[in-house]
């Protein structure tokens, strides 16, 4: 008899909990939604930056419990504090219906295709995308969908450090001054990227290389003054063998590959794989090709470090001349076609 009256009194207990947990706010709002991961259209993971401008194509999966039916979804954006990382600004950009979800029967799950095309005001901006689930009992719950920078270009190669010509030293006596250093000031730039380093031990313990200070007026004064034949580093071919000479004495992992009969396309697959492009091109009003280093990409622009300073776009033309204002600029890509030539045409250094 104790027996029975300990067992009903254990089991009005564990009712009793249920019922406290089905009155308990925190319960009423169980969150419906599992974690589930979002790719984009091609089923792979979102990337943590976009170009403004692009429509970003994702999919959202979502499990519904205890028939806590999902009635609609708000896509909504928030600002991401770059210091504190707090989110602010929340903005709802779109809704979606329950018409708009599809059963997925073998995941057992449904899932809703969603798009959002990103504003040029999101520039420079740090952005969260959210998804606010409402369901039918009146209860709604916050999912992080995805974070992302907002660039102006994709995959621009960083660390490049920046030679302005007109600081170059003077080889008058060689014929060759700071007005003709653009090839060795693009090709410095190149060359400490990839591991340029005096202080290797080749250099120190005189196991080959010429270079033996971090400066390119040394580079130039050597391959100008010093060989009976100079090099001026003003052509494809002599860009490429003042490179391909050091390389193996100052430890960069690359070569560099030369060609008058370069394309555009080629030049945005080296700058997608990381890797910085040399082009000559009549960008100066000399009779000579100018060389300038591409570091990055959008669809209308480069992003340009220039030994002259900035361009003003026109075949053959002027130049504001300052010690920083060609580095890290932009560019017009129908500004630099131009002055590079037609497609298939192009002078251009590539590393690989």
């Amino acid at each position: 008899m104790k027996r029975n009256v300990l067992l009903f009194g254990l089991i009005m207990m564990v009712m009793g909990l249920f019922q406290s947990c089905d009155n308990d706010e925190t319960i009423n709002r169980y969150y419906p939604i599992s974690w589930m991961p979002v790719v984009d259209s091609d089923g792979e993971m979102l990337k943590s930056t976009y170009l403004d401008g692009t429509e970003l194509e994702f999919v959202v999966p979502f499990k519904v419990h205890n028939g806590n039916e999902v009635t609609s979804i708000e896509l909504s954006t928030a600002i991401v504090d770059p210091t504190s990382g707090e989110v602010s600004q929340k903005t709802k950009v779109k809704e979606y219906a329950s018409s708009d979800y599809e059963y997925v029967a073998e995941e057992l799950h449904y899932k809703v295709d969603m798009s959002y095309t990103i504003p040029s005001d999101l520039l420079d901006k740090k952005v969260q995308l959210l998804a606010d689930f409402y369901t039918q009992n009146g209860t709604s719950q916050e999912r992080f969908v995805a974070e992302f920078q907002v660039v102006e270009f994709k995959n621009v190669i960083g660390g490049l450090p920046y030679f302005y010509m007109w600081n170059n030293g003077s080889w008058a006596a060689q014929g060759f001054e700071a007005e003709h250093s653009a090839g060795y000031s693009a090709l410095n730039m190149v060359m400490n990227f990839y591991g340029f380093d005096p202080d290797n031990a080749n250099f120190q313990n005189d196991m080959g290389g010429n270079i033996a200070v971090h400066d390119v007026d040394f580079v130039t004064w050597y391959y100008v003054t010093q060989l009976s034949s100079p090099i001026f580093a003003q052509t494809v071919d002599e860009v490429n063998e003042v490179y391909n000479t050091e390389a193996p004495w100052y430890g960069g992992p690359k070569v560099l590959k030369g060609t008058t009969t370069g394309t555009y396309e080629a030049i945005e697959e080296a700058i997608n794989n990381g890797e910085p492009v040399i082009v000559h091109g009549n960008f100066r009003n000399v009779d000579y090709l100018h060389q300038i280093v591409l570091v990055g990409s959008n669809e209308t622009e480069f992003m340009v470090l220039d030994p002259a300073g900035k361009w003003n776009g026109a075949v053959k033309g002027d130049y504001e001349k300052t010690e920083t204002i060609g580095m890290y600029t932009k560019y017009l890509k129908a500004d630099v076609y131009a002055a590079i030539g037609d497609d298939g045409e192009v002078h251009m250094n590539t590393p690989f």
